[in-house]
């Protein structure tokens, strides 16, 4: 947020402490088990390592949408593997 759409860090941090106080939030923990299924995603779908694992703890939990302003993430509209499928949809557009 500060780099990319220039809003100044004390307003990032506010808006990101916003979000995870939402009682809508979500925390999903990074296992072993997410990491390995990520490294799969990764190589099936030629993405980083940030954006498969993002994926891939979204996916691991059978979470059947996320939303995403990162262009390269939201151009790829759905990822799916392992029986998993997983759309991404950026909420501004």
């Amino acid at each position: 947020m500060v780099f990319r759409r220039k809003i100044s860090p004390f307003d990032s941090r506010r808006k990101i402490v916003e979000f995870l106080r939402d009682k809508r939030t979500n925390f999903i923990n990074l296992t072993p088990t997410v990491s390995l299924f990520a490294l799969d995603l990764a190589a099936k779908m030629n993405l980083g390592g940030r954006d498969s694992l993002i994926l891939g703890c979204y996916l691991h939990n059978k979470i059947p949408e996320v939303y995403s302003h990162d262009e390269e993430l939201v151009n790829l509209a759905k990822v799916s593997i392992k029986g998993r499928t997983l759309r991404i949809t950026d909420p501004i557009r």
